[in-house]
């Protein structure tokens, strides 16, 4: 039992990397969201996601799907923070 304590603890570990890592992408998409506004640029932007999910896809252990199943999730919260700036 104590082996699978010890896996959970380097997963939690891992877990509030990723959080706090998530939190970095959302602050550098907020910027970009400003960025956006000045330039009357649309938030939304498909290309861009699709060559994120290729880009990871291809260096990855994880296959397109996988990743585009991911990043749903994390472009969606992107472009709400990012919305709720262009709207102000």
């Amino acid at each position: 039992m104590d082996n699978i304590t010890n896996k959970r603890e380097k997963i939690n570990n891992i877990d509030k990397e990723l959080v706090s890592l998530l939190y970095d992408r959302i602050e550098l998409c907020k910027e970009i969201g400003i960025l956006k506004k000045k330039n009357n640029i649309n938030v939304l932007d498909k290309n861009r996601e699709n060559e994120i999910i290729k880009n990871l896809a291809n260096n990855s252990y994880f296959n397109q799907e996988e990743i585009k199943n991911i990043y749903n999730e994390i472009f969606i919260l992107s472009k709400k923070k990012q919305l709720e700036i262009t709207n102000n």
